[in-house]
């Protein structure tokens, strides 16, 4: 029982300091300012730790990977279904922009990352040309950012920077 109670109060300790760096954590409504999409194992905390030094800043939608022979992929489907999943959170960015507190409201980047600029591109091309990534795109200070993660770690990041309907 000691190690019980050694693990509560190393637990209290730790949440009191999130508290005390972040007072705001106690939020009522989901409201991270990126959504990442990832078909990583490893935790957003651990491939991009500057977006997510603050709890509760990041929606994480897993795409799985298929073995296409010696190389692993997204298939087009489950691209498709991760950018589905996204539509709660974008359309919850639009409904709340400019109302402080809403849900999503802060939402004004998304991270793609996969194993190449060119997969995460071509997922970047996906969701640009759904009509709600394109209404949200048209509000202001809103990127994307492709990124290149091998092994897990970040290799290269950019803007991704596609007119709608491209592909």
């Amino acid at each position: 029982m000691a190690a019980s109670k050694d693990f509560l109060d190393n637990n209290a300790a730790y949440v009191a300091n999130i508290r005390t760096e972040f007072p705001r954590l106690d939020q009522t409504t989901q409201n991270p300012g990126v959504l990442h999409f990832t078909s990583s194992e490893i935790s957003t905390e651990g491939l991009l730790p500057e977006i997510t030094r603050k709890p509760g800043n990041v929606f994480r939608v897993l795409i799985p990977e298929c073995e296409d022979g010696d190389a692993r992929r997204v298939d087009g489907n489950d691209a498709r279904i991760a950018i589905d999943q996204s539509h709660y959170a974008i359309s919850h960015a639009i409904s709340g922009f400019g109302k402080p507190g809403s849900a999503f409201e802060r939402l004004n980047r998304v991270v793609i990352d996969a194993r190449t600029m060119d997969a995460a591109i071509d997922m970047a091309t996906r969701f640009r040309n759904r009509d709600w990534t394109r209404e949200w795109m048209d509000l202001p200070d809103r990127k994307i950012f492709l990124a290149r993660i091998v092994d897990g770690q970040l290799i290269d990041i950019d803007t991704f920077y596609a007119s709608p309907l491209a592909a």
